[in-house]
């Protein structure tokens, strides 16, 4: 549909007024309210009356290629007796001609199998003739085995038509040719409901991920269509069209507990860490603003025995401490053992050294004994 006239009352011709007049046909054609027309972005989008598993809505097609009218011919009928010859068609496609002969077509005794086919292959030889690519006319049949031809592009502005016949065999008119239609897109598909489910809510508080949930149980979206004000600071639920004009947030609650200022999350205030009120959380139900009084309380056996162990075994705890000790005590007596090492070694060496010369000064003195006693020998054997 391509609305020409205002048919919503809004003075204006525009996409409102195409929707419009696409739900009158549909009320036309299915009756009124079976199938809604609305729109998803620029998307059209039908909805059937009928919910649950049972109900369904089939896009056959999309659209419409020019068309000529089916011919008046039952062609099952056909055999070896048809006779095409001086057969041919005429054709007029988005303002070209295109002549096609038929007289070589005959069918078999056993009846026509391969009709279309046939007609096809002369209807391309036409169009190719003429200037213009096979396939962009499509022989078909329809239901009463009527031939009849089609464009193979859908859109608005096509056109094809016959303009005359010879040996009109298949019973073909120049009359009743129907021009092509814009396609909205639509996949041709059905498209199933689904059974309903029990259907849960659930309120999760955080800043992150926190929400008002509700969970229709197979899987199924919707979308918030309308809403008060107070729904968005309340349950975080507003009005959603992807528009951030219209997204609403409500806001943490913000305070300070034992003066310091608390964690807010939603309409809860927690103590922060590192100080004396952490753990302690409040239910922030009121508008005023200011002081809220004061809250005393003592910590539990359990929470006092996990201080205790987290003060003991923590990082900075007395266990970590005695361990960090330690740890500097051996790495101290390895560099003491690594410094002894090292003097023992330098003493060791200087006692080589030290042996050494001495050992060569004995030997020394030993050459010379003996150097000196072979002289006396030498002197009593000459006085001898």
């Amino acid at each position: 549909q391509n609305a020409t006239v205002d048919l919503t009352g809004d003075s204006n011709v525009d996409a409102q007024d195409n929707l419009k007049a696409i739900q009158d046909a549909l009320d036309a054609t299915l009756g009124a309210g079976q199938v809604s027309a609305s729109l998803d972005g620029d998307g059209l989008v039908l909805t059937s009356a009928s919910t649950g598993a049972a109900a369904s809505i089939q896009i056959s097609s999309d659209g419409r290629a020019a068309r000529t009218a089916a011919g008046s011919v039952d062609t099952s009928a056909f055999n070896d007796l048809t006779d095409f010859s001086a057969a041919s068609i005429d054709f007029d496609l988005n303002g070209t001609a295109v002549s096609v002969d038929l007289s070589t077509i005959s069918v078999p005794a056993s009846g026509p199998a391969t009709l279309v086919a046939d007609i096809q292959a002369q209807v391309d030889a036409g169009l190719v003739s003429a200037g213009l690519s096979a396939g962009e006319i499509v022989v078909a049949q329809d239901s009463s085995n009527r031939i009849y031809f089609s464009g193979n592009t859908i859109a608005a502005g096509e056109s094809l038509s016959i303009t005359a016949s010879s040996n009109n065999v298949l019973g073909l008119s120049t009359a009743g040719a129907i021009a092509g239609l814009d396609g909205f897109g639509l996949a041709q598909a059905t498209s199933s409901g689904e059974d309903a489910n029990a259907a849960t809510v659930s309120f999760v508080g955080g800043n992150e991920n926190g929400g008002f949930n509700i969970d229709l149980g197979n899987g199924s979206t919707f979308t918030i269509s309308a809403a008060e004000d107070n729904m968005a600071s309340s349950l975080g639920i507003a009005v959603s069209d992807g528009s951030q004009n219209l997204v609403k947030t409500g806001q943490d609650v913000a305070g300070t507990i034992n003066g310091v200022a608390a964690v807010g999350s939603g309409q809860r205030l927690t103590g922060p860490e590192d100080n004396d009120a952490y753990g302690l959380a409040l239910n922030i139900t009121g508008d005023a603003l200011g002081k809220r009084g004061s809250v005393n309380f003592t910590l539990g056996l359990a929470e006092q025995t996990q201080r205790f162990l987290e003060d003991l075994l923590g990082a900075n705890g007395l266990l970590g401490a005695k361990e960090s000790g330690f740890q500097d005590s051996l790495k101290e007596i390895a560099k003491e053992k690594a410094d002894l090492e090292t003097r023992m070694e330098g003493r060791r060496a200087s006692l080589s050294r030290q042996f050494t010369y001495y050992d060569t000064i004995v030997a020394q003195l030993n050459s010379s004994l003996d150097f000196i006693k072979a002289n006396f020998k030498a002197l009593n054997a000459a006085n001898n």
